[in-house]
């Protein structure tokens, strides 16, 4: 049986693995922020814990809500940061809530507020590589 792929989901869930396996680099997290090197550090936990198959399929099913998130900025916003490196790595640390349980995959939800986190990663991540603002409308 052959089921219909969304190249848009698709991609999104490529981009959200990548954000995980950037966060778990030491070199990538080790220059970040406090909170971005400790939402960083969370996530390394888990794929150590959950293994990359697990943190894979994680990563697909949450891959419309990145996109819908994604949808839901602004055509401002979105023209200030890339959906790959800048986005994703948003709302793979901010957008979402990790369970506090390493061994229960389900607990990964996404943030009833993540919009606004994903913003608030944004601006703190944009400030702290280019010294530039990211500007989130309201």
């Amino acid at each position: 049986m052959q089921t219909e792929l969304n190249p848009l989901i698709a991609e999104a869930a490529l981009c959200l693995w990548e954000a995980c396996i950037d966060a778990s680099n030491p070199e990538w997290r080790n220059d970040r922020p406090a909170e971005i090197k400790a939402a960083a550090e969370l996530v390394d936990q888990y794929r150590d814990g959950w293994g990359a198959y697990e943190m894979r399929h994680i990563m697909i099913r949450l891959a419309p809500d990145c996109e819908t998130v994604w949808q839901s900025l602004t055509d401002s916003e979105r023209d200030q940061v890339q959906f790959d490196w800048d986005f994703c790595p948003a709302f793979v640390l901010a957008g979402l809530n990790w369970s506090d349980d390493p061994a229960t995959s389900g607990g990964v939800i996404l943030w009833p507020d993540a919009l606004e986190r994903v913003r608030a990663f944004l601006k703190l991540e944009a400030l702290d590589r280019t010294g530039m603002n990211f500007v989130p409308s309201n």
